[in-house]
C-alpha cells in the first residue's frame, strides 16, 4: 500500500457487524479485518459491539437500521472532525445504511449488496419498498465509488441506475477436510422472511416429509416467518430442528455434517450461507434467483429450481435424497468449485484493486 493510502483516514460506516445480525456483518468485519492488515488507517462506527466508535446503542428493534439512518447526521460530522476522516466505506441499500448527506471534503464508497428496486421486483408482497427507491438512487449516484459484491448486484446497478462499478468478493469461505455426512440431513442457514423464501421451503419440506420421513431439515435463523412452524402438522413439525441462533463455529459443523444445503431464497446479493455449505462439501439446491445462480452451474456443483416452486424444490430434495451417491458427487464438486473461485489469495487481491488501493 502507498504512504498516500496508508495516511489516509477511512471510517467503515455500518449497521450490522460481526456476529450481529446476518451475513453482512461478518462482511463487514472481514473488509475491516483485511483493510487493517494491509495497514489502511481505518476505524469502524456501528451501534454493535466491536466498532471503535459505537453510536447508539440503543436501537434494538426491527427496522432500527433506517432509525440509524435518520439519527447519522446528527453524530457523522463531529466524528468525521474529531477522527480526521476523509473516506468512508458504507454498504447501502436493503440492510444498509441511507448515507443521504455527508460533510464536505469527505469522499464516500458504496458497498452494494443486492438492490430495493430488485426487492420490489422479486418478493412476494414487498412491492411497497419501492418507497426507498428515490433514496437508492441519490446515495450511488451521489457515491465517488460504487463496488457490487457478485457480478448479479453489479448489472442490476448498471440497468436500473446507469451507474458503473466493480465487483469483489466480500469473504473468504473457510475450508476444512472431509466428514462424514449425516444421511437424509437437510440444513438451511436464514432469516425466516418472504425474501429468504421459508414460506416456500416449509411448503416443500411438508411433500418431502410424506415421501420421506426419515429426512431432516435444521432450521437455523429467526424472523417474522417463524410463525409458519406453528402450523404445519406434528410430524412435520417434528422432523424440523428449529434454532434461533447458533455460534458461528457450531453452524460450520452443521454444514460439515450436512448432506444437502438449501437456499430458496427469491434474491440474494452474495449468499455467504450457500457459499459456505459448498466449501464444507454439502451439495447445494438454490433457487435459480439473483446471488445464487452466481455459485451454482447446474447439475455440475449444484441444482436450480425456478425461484418460488415449492413442487420443483420438493422433488429436486427428494431426487437427492434416493440417490446418496449423486448427493456426496454434487457436494466435491461444489467443494471444488468454492476452493477455485474463491480462495483468500483472489478475494485479498480483488478487496486490494476495488476498496483499499482506491
Amino acid at each position: 500500500m502507498s504512504n498516500a493510502h496508508q495516511n489516509r483516514r477511512t471510517m467503515l460506516l455500518t449497521w450490522e457487524y460481526g456476529s450481529v445480525g446476518g451475513g453482512l456483518g461478518r462482511a463487514m468485519q472481514w473488509i475491516a479485518d483485511e483493510c487493517r492488515a494491509a495497514g489502511m488507517n481505518l476505524i469502524v462506527v456501528s451501534p454493535f459491539p466491536g466498532a471503535d466508535v459505537r453510536i447508539f446503542r440503543f436501537l434494538r428493534f426491527h427496522g432500527a437500521h433506517l432509525v440509524f439512518s435518520l439519527l447519522l447526521p446528527f453524530a457523522l460530522r463531529s466524528i468525521v472532525k474529531r477522527e480526521h476522516i476523509t473516506r468512508i466505506l458504507v454498504p447501502v441499500c436493503p440492510g444498509g445504511v441511507f448515507l443521504l448527506r455527508w460533510p464536505k471534503g469527505v469522499s464516500v464508497h458504496a458497498i452494494v449488496d443486492h438492490l430495493y428496486v430488485q426487492q420490489c421486483r422479486s418478493v412476494p408482497g414487498e412491492w411497497w419498498k419501492r418507497v426507498f427507491i428515490p433514496f437508492e438512487r441519490h446515495m450511488l449516484m451521489r457515491a465517488a465509488q460504487v463496488t457490487c459484491v457478485s457480478p448479479d448486484t453489479r448489472d442490476a446497478v448498471m440497468h436500473f441506475y446507469g451507474v458503473p462499478s466493480d465487483v469483489f468478493v466480500p469473504f473468504v469461505f473457510s475450508d476444512a477436510p472431509s466428514v462424514p455426512k449425516e444421511p437424509g440431513s437437510c440444513l438451511c442457514v436464514s432469516r425466516l422472511t418472504a425474501r429468504k423464501g421459508i414460506p416456500v421451503l416449509l411448503r416443500a419440506w411438508e411433500k418431502v416429509h410424506a415421501a420421506f420421513p426419515s429426512a431432516r431439515l435444521c432450521l437455523i435463523g429467526d424472523g417474522r416467518d417463524k410463525r409458519l412452524l406453528d402450523r404445519l402438522s406434528p410430524a412435520v413439525r417434528a422432523s424440523i430442528d428449529h434454532r434461533l441462533h447458533l455460534p458461528y463455529a457450531e453452524v460450520l459443523a452443521l454444514y460439515d455434517r450436512s448432506d444437502i444445503i438449501l437456499c430458496p431464497s427469491h434474491l440474494e446479493g452474495f449468499s455467504l450461507f450457500c457459499g459456505g455449505g459448498m466449501s464444507r462439501g454439502a451439495a447445494p439446491i438454490a433457487s435459480d434467483a439473483d446471488g445464487l445462480t452466481f455459485f451454482i452451474e447446474h447439475g455440475r456443483n449444484g441444482l436450480l429450481v425456478p425461484t418460488g416452486d415449492a413442487e420443483a424444490l420438493a422433488f429436486t430434495i427428494l431426487s437427492l435424497l434416493h440417490d446418496p451417491m449423486r448427493t456426496r458427487m454434487l457436494g466435491e464438486q461444489a467443494r471444488a468449485s468454492i476452493r477455485m473461485r474463491f480462495s483468500p489469495e483472489r478475494a485479498r487481491e480483488a478487496l486490494l484493486k476495488t476498496i483499499i488501493e482506491r
